[in-house]
């Protein structure tokens, strides 16, 4: 599937909540404050910026969004399931902002990358 259909199709589940959200994504919510709407809003016009197949998560994609002007957000989201059937949940593993030093802006890995 291309980039373009991948970001249509994640933008369809976010905008319709078809989505599922671990413990983790709302243990890492707590910590950076977006709230469940927020992240729903950004997914709606996710950009998908990495795609990491062979996770321990499943087949994750570190999506790009913006919860408002100049504050983007990442999802990571295991997207196994749903490109296999898209009555299946998208599951959002993980929310984060991305900040330094593991970010130098919202689309370049800083020093700390991690390593599939």
């Amino acid at each position: 599937m291309e980039k373009a259909d991948q970001e249509v199709a994640l933008g369809w589940a976010f905008s319709e909540s078809h989505v599922l959200f671990r413990f983790h994504a709302h243990l890492e919510m707590s910590y950076d404050n977006p709230t469940k709407e927020d992240v729903m809003l950004a997914g709606r016009s996710c950009e998908v910026i990495e795609d990491h197949p062979t996770r321990r998560e499943g087949r994750t994609k570190v999506l790009l969004g913006y919860t408002g002007p100049d504050e983007p957000i990442h999802i990571v989201a295991n997207v196994r399931l749903f490109e296999a059937d898209f009555s299946r949940r998208v599951e959002v593993v993980t929310v984060y902002r991305p900040e330094a030093p593991f970010w130098v802006d919202e689309r370049t890995h800083g020093r700390e990358k991690r390593d599939d």
